[in-house]
């Protein structure tokens, strides 16, 4: 289905930008370890799950508009037209 290939293609992105934040926060936690570093490797993780969680919902669903758990929101920085 193209428009489910379409929405996984942008979720694989969105998780790439992700993965590259989560690599400039590590960095920098490894520079100096403080608590705002440690929050924002933290921050980044938990946004990983979410587009993991988003992008396993949209290959079991089958739909172009995954079904997320209540309660579950993809971060405002990382949603998709």
């Amino acid at each position: 289905m193209i428009v489910h290939d379409s929405q996984v293609g942008q979720l694989a992105s969105v998780f790439i930008r992700a993965c590259a934040e989560l690599t400039q926060a590590r960095l920098r936690q490894r520079l100096k370890d403080t608590t705002a570093h440690r929050a924002a490797v933290a921050e980044c993780r938990a946004e990983i799950d979410i587009i993991l969680d988003l992008l396993l919902a949209t290959k079991l669903n089958g739909s172009s508009r995954p079904k997320m758990a209540s309660g579950t929101t993809m971060p405002t920085s990382y949603t998709t037209p």
